[in-house]
């Protein structure tokens, strides 16, 4: 763990698809009640020699379960400046899209707090019927949906109480998503995301101590 807290790491995206196709996902339980949490690392996966997007063939098959909750992680600007055009086409096709404000400012095309930027999370969360969820690190969390936004205060942890920040983001989508599907409001939800992250954050790795 670096002074800063903070980390950095390189890797091979599209690794898992040279041994993972669509084929490896046909013991899933597609027809049940599922959370389908994806990353969008998955556009990069091609599925081995057969070729199709993993990511692709992940949400055609969600949605042909009704009840079933699918959500995105946009997880890196770099992958919305070179998917763009793929994510907008799947904004219909996923519930619940997680991401940090420069993640969204590029997904939209306009500066983060413009009033263009918030007019296109408005009307495409109108459009598409789905909630963006854009964290801002320790700022405040902001939650569009139905074209309306919510503005959900973080709990300021001291600097000097953060031991390590791997898994935040995970964390705070699980628990998120794990209130989301007991049917539990969207600030609720957001709120013990925080809780999540916030624990995560003051120990070394990216598991849950059990207390």
């Amino acid at each position: 763990i670096t002074p800063d807290k903070d980390r950095s790491f390189v890797f091979c995206a599209d690794t898992a698809s040279w041994f993972l196709t669509a084929d490896d996902f046909t013991a899933c339980p597609f027809s049940a009640p599922c959370i389908f949490y994806i990353e969008s690392y998955l556009l990069q996966m091609r599925g081995g020699e057969q070729g199709s997007n993993l990511l692709e063939y992940v949400l055609q098959q969600a949605q042909q379960n009704p009840q079933s909750i699918t959500a995105l992680n946009i997880n890196d600007i770099d992958l919305v400046h070179q998917f763009k055009d793929r994510l907008h086409k799947h904004l219909n096709q996923t519930g619940i899209i997680f991401g940090n404000r420069q993640e969204y400012a590029a997904l939209f095309g306009a500066a983060y707090g413009s009033t263009e930027f918030w007019d296109h999370a408005k009307t495409l969360s109108r459009k598409h019927k789905t909630i963006f969820v854009m964290t801002g690190g320790q700022d405040e969390i902001h939650i569009i949906e139905h074209g309306e936004v919510a503005h959900i205060d973080v709990p300021q942890i001291p600097s000097a109480k953060i031991v390590d920040t791997i898994g935040a983001g995970d964390h705070f989508a699980a628990a998120f998503l794990l209130n989301h599907a007991q049917g539990r409001p969207v600030k609720e939800c957001c709120e013990a995301g925080i809780s999540a992250a916030q624990h995560i954050l003051l120990q070394a790795g990216p598991r849950l101590k059990r207390e």
